[in-house]
């Protein structure tokens, strides 16, 4: 499904798709290999927590992060998702491919393993194990 490049219409169709799975979603955003973050959406009337310059920093950060677990992968196998739970949000990064990482943000009360595991990553034709 994710190729090495994405066009601007499948971006948008990828965010709203997973913003659609749970209302619990607040943020869907795609980050580019260079850490930019190519398409983001929102999802229902929130305020985000962040500016937009901070989003684009905490994107080209979350990239960095998550090259950092790949360094061991030849031996820990492929990164499926990474969580990190803040006191205000929780976000996740899942790799889409080796062009393209999916940066998604959640309430804080939300039950993140069972929205990533059981809508998210199906969505994305990500299945654990595989």
């Amino acid at each position: 499904m994710v190729l090495s490049v994405i066009s601007f219409n499948d971006q948008e169709r990828i965010c709203r798709q997973i913003l659609g799975l749970d209302n619990q979603i607040r943020f869907v955003g795609i980050i580019n290999e260079q850490g930019i973050l190519v398409y983001y959406d929102y999802n229902r009337d929130i305020t985000p927590l962040i500016t937009n310059e901070e989003l684009r920093l905490s994107a080209m950060q979350a990239l960095i992060r998550m090259g950092t677990r790949q360094t061991f992968a030849h031996k820990t196998g492929d990164v499926y998702y990474s969580v990190t739970v803040y006191e205000r949000v929780k976000r996740a990064t899942i790799p889409l491919n080796a062009y393209y990482t999916l940066l998604v943000s959640l309430d804080a009360g939300a039950n993140h393993e069972s929205i990533i595991v059981d809508k998210i990553l199906p969505a994305i034709e990500k299945p654990i194990g595989d």
